[in-house]
């Protein structure tokens, strides 16, 4: 479910002030086990364009650890490559590695789980 303002959101299209949403079923995602896959479709006043679909977990042999281990996958469609800052743009190699992000890739020390 997708909400907004408190209220969910049924499928179609929202606009908030600096944001345009999408939510729908995606007709030419697969099934997931007994429903459908799903896709919000996010863009924002800043230009970020970006989607979050629901995704089986295919690195599982088994139908249903795939279904068990579901998970979102984003997929980010354009944004500002020069303003974007945070981890994932320096793991993505368009900003320097900062010392906190390294701490984030690194594993954790012993008696830490």
């Amino acid at each position: 479910r997708v909400w907004g303002g408190g209220e969910p959101l049924l499928a179609g299209v929202h606009t908030f002030p600096s944001l345009k949403l999408k939510a729908a079923a995606a007709p030419n995602l697969k099934p997931i086990g007994n429903g459908y896959a799903e896709v919000v479709d996010l863009r924002f006043a800043s230009g970020l364009h970006l989607q979050v679909k629901t995704a089986a977990a295919v690195k599982f042999e088994s139908p249903a650890m795939q279904v068990k281990a579901l998970h979102l996958d984003i997929n980010f469609l354009s944004f500002n490559r020069t303003a974007a800052r945070g981890p994932l743009p320096e793991i993505w190699g368009l900003r320097p590695i900062s010392g906190e992000t390294k701490k984030m890739l690194s594993a954790p020390t012993a008696g830490l789980a």
